[in-house]
């Protein structure tokens, strides 16, 4: 038996543990968090690829009834108790499996791995419900979202607050792109409406990448790009991880607009585009406070403020200097204190501490 469990998000087609060490091996792809940290702690990664083939019966079965996320539970429930610790890397499968080890009354040692907090669901799961008492670590990628978290009555020395990392050897500075194009990236909480009003009639050429399934028949969600397209703005599906290497290396602006949302939307762009040594230019959303730093590593603008972003625009496209400065800060930023190996380690330190014997056990 492993050492732990690491359950991840899962969907039919992901790529394996081996084929994700293999295509970071060959540069195609950077290095997968939850991989590194199974290879630190002796863990098993339980997604799509293990369900299908090592999982237990009852778990296959619960899959093909419920869905994936279904039976990765129910894995953990079974096999579970046998390993030292389990890690959710995601909340839905996190707050299940501390409600259903609850339920049954049945001792874990869980760490959950968390993106956003700040729901009412969560908000009665961790209050009334008291869900933490069957969670051992709550990892917070956001200041924001550990200080929502307390609120919501989970014991502080249960909160981790440890912030996005990114693959620095992958993402590497290539250049300073053309001084005309600036690019955007991503699609959840984004505000590509203020984005497009930004740059109207800027001579500038702007480069948006999304996945597929995104623009798909929804081109509303993320703004009428088609509508602008007079050869300025170009659209890319579903980039593979180098030629959205390639995009930012070729932008001399990495921009993400935001809606005004209390997660850390974006973050994981920032922190590639700081990587890259690219300057950015971030609404200042209530959940984006850890990373940017206006003036030194980027500029943040009011949300839903066309003029100001374009302010912002203009500023940066019409000094070189400054976006070198702003470039070389970031990427200090992210060798210092955001790269992969820094958050494994941590994480690591942090799922080992909550497996320990000497762990205060739950009431």
């Amino acid at each position: 038996m492993p050492d732990g469990l690491i359950l991840v998000t899962s969907w039919p087609g992901q790529p394996s543990v081996a084929q994700l060490e293999r295509e970071a091996r060959e540069g195609l792809r950077p290095r997968t968090d939850y991989v590194e940290l199974a290879h630190r702690l002796d863990a098993a990664v339980v997604d799509a690829d293990y369900m299908r083939h090592r999982s237990s019966q009852p778990a296959r079965i619960a899959a093909r009834i419920g869905g994936l996320a279904h039976g990765q539970v129910i894995e953990a429930l079974v096999r579970g108790p046998r390993c030292r610790w389990v890690l959710a890397w995601a909340d839905h499968l996190g707050f299940r499996l501390a409600a259903a080890s609850k339920l049954l009354r049945r001792r874990m040692k869980l760490v959950v791995v968390s993106g956003r907090l700040a729901t009412p669901k969560k908000r009665f799961l961790l209050g009334p419900l008291a869900l933490h008492t069957h969670i051992d670590a709550i990892v917070n990628y956001s200041s924001v979202q550990r200080d929502i978290g307390i609120e919501f009555g989970v014991p502080p020395e249960k909160l981790h607050l440890l912030l996005q990392p990114v693959d620095e050897e992958f993402w590497q500075p290539d250049g300073e792109g053309d001084p005309n194009m600036v690019c955007a990236v991503g699609y959840e909480a984004r505000d590509y409406d203020t984005l497009l009003a930004a740059i109207r009639g800027l001579p500038v050429r702007l480069e948006v990448a999304v996945g597929s399934s995104v623009l798909a028949g929804a081109r509303g969600r993320v703004g009428d790009l088609g509508a602008v397209d007079d050869g300025r703005v170009a659209v890319h599906r579903q980039l593979p991880h180098s030629a959205l290497r390639d995009l930012y290396a070729r932008s001399r602006i990495v921009v993400v607009p935001l809606k005004d949302v209390d997660q850390d939307a974006g973050v994981t762009v920032i922190t590639e585009a700081l990587a890259m040594a690219k300057p950015v230019v971030v609404t200042q959303s209530h959940g984006q406070v850890d990373i940017v730093r206006d003036g030194e590593n980027g500029t943040l603008v009011p949300p839903g403020d066309p003029a100001a972003m374009r302010a912002a625009l203009e500023r940066l496209l019409a000094d070189q200097a400054a976006c070198q400065l702003m470039g070389r800060a970031g990427r200090r930023l992210v060798c210092e204190g955001h790269t992969l190996e820094r958050y494994v380690e941590a994480l690591a330190e942090t799922v080992s501490r909550a497996a320990s014997p000497s762990c205060r056990e739950l009431p």
